[in-house]
């Protein structure tokens, strides 16, 4: 290939690797449910294996590249633990990942792979209101009522992965993410309706690869959950989720870098109790609808997760 030709690959590689990273490895949603009161001093543990598949299509004239295809393997364990603040159900919800992450430039020969801890995240949720602390014999004897639930959190992502501003592609982002939400549930008999509105800060990242300092803008972030119960014992429910996310615009030292979000995708959850104390869950999602320039994502996540008190 020829020299000229290979550095202008390498800067669209760049680029492009830099807008599915962003899609592809923002703080992830808590999920359905996640607001839903539960007793204090339960704690649930876990490990989630995810695949995660970006495809970046170019409108470029050649036969040279057709797109930049991004895959990723994550092993993560997950620990929570649900608290009584101030009279309010809280909790502190935690995981560790560790990923092997691929990327290709379709039609040529260019690509980069790497395995490593990735960055880790961490959410404080507190339930403003219809969500009273609870006891485990609170919870076992006490009617629920099925009340409106007005929740926040704050999810934070630390920059613990691995990174080297020498690589095309890392395990880690070398900046911190700060992700506050709102979140309202309505529970009705076996059915729970839910909406999340959050937004995404982003520290800058003054080690980018090439030199100078990646930036960018707050990345705005809405869901909503119709999900159902399902079979006689507690965790066993099937949901559907609708997701929008807009903004996230990145600057290389001040200048724009690729598009902005402005992205529509769809959803699903299935979980299912396999006794009293161990449930599983697959978690679905697909982009349906992203501007030109932004990667259509897909995700699938196999959770399996035990409770202890």
């Amino acid at each position: 290939m020829k020299t000229g030709v290979s550095h202008v690959l390498l800067a669209v590689v760049l680029c492009a690797l830099g807008i599915l990273s962003n899609a592809a490895f923002a703080i992830p949603t808590l999920g359905p449910r996640a607001y839903l009161n539960a007793p204090v001093g339960l704690q649930v543990q876990g490990v989630i294996v995810g695949r995660i598949n970006g495809d970046l299509s170019f409108d470029r004239a050649g036969p040279i590249a057709t797109g930049i295809n991004l895959k990723a393997t994550t092993y993560s364990l997950l620990g929570e633990e649900f608290m009584d603040w101030g009279g309010h159900m809280g909790a502190l919800v935690g995981t560790l990942t560790f990923g092997q992450l691929t990327a290709n430039l379709t039609g040529t020969s260019l690509s980069a792979s790497e395995t490593g801890l990735m960055d880790s995240t961490v959410h404080a949720i507190y339930n403003i209101s219809g969500a009273p602390a609870m006891t485990l014999q609170e919870w076992a004897t006490s009617p629920h009522p099925e009340d409106d639930i007005f929740s926040g959190s704050l999810g934070i992502s630390v920059p613990v992965g691995e990174y080297k501003d020498h690589r095309l592609l890392n395990p880690g982002t070398n900046r911190w993410v700060f992700k506050p939400e709102l979140a309202w549930s309505r529970p009705r008999g076996k059915m729970v309706y839910e909406v999340y509105a959050n937004t995404q800060f982003f520290t800058d990242n003054h080690r980018a690869l090439g030199g100078g300092t990646l930036s960018q803008d707050p990345l705005y972030g809405v869901e909503a959950h119709i999900s159902r119960s399902f079979g006689k014992m507690p965790g066993s429910f099937f949901d559907a989720a609708v997701f929008y996310a807009n903004g996230g615009q990145q600057q290389m030292n001040g200048v724009d870098s690729g598009p902005s979000q402005d992205t529509w995708s769809v959803g699903g959850t299935l979980s299912w109790a396999l006794n009293e104390r161990w449930h599983a869950r697959l978690v679905y999602s697909q982009s349906v609808s992203t501007p030109e320039g932004v990667p259509d994502i897909t995700q699938l996540q196999a959770w399996l997760t035990t409770t202890v008190f």
